[in-house]
């Protein structure tokens, strides 16, 4: 599955609202940290499940589900 570098605008044109679920899924198993590597962190850290990198595909993976249901709502 291409990514284009994650760009949300380009997901919302390429891919449909269940690709970007399945595609969201699949990024956060790769990026969810085990209780190990969780426990060698500060507790700022600890906090979050996933890795930055995770955390900052996943966030741009929710705004390309957005741009897609807003663009059907004023349709």
């Amino acid at each position: 599955m291409r990514t284009f570098g994650y760009d949300p605008c380009k997901l919302s044109k390429h891919y449909t609202l269940d690709e970007l679920e399945r595609m969201l899924k699949e990024v956060t198993e790769q990026h969810t940290k085990s209780d190990e590597e969780r426990a060698n962190q500060t507790c700022m850290e600890r906090l979050y499940l996933i890795d930055k990198k995770g955390r900052w595909k996943c966030d741009q993976i929710t705004w390309a589900m957005y741009y897609l249901t807003k663009n059907k709502n004023n349709s």
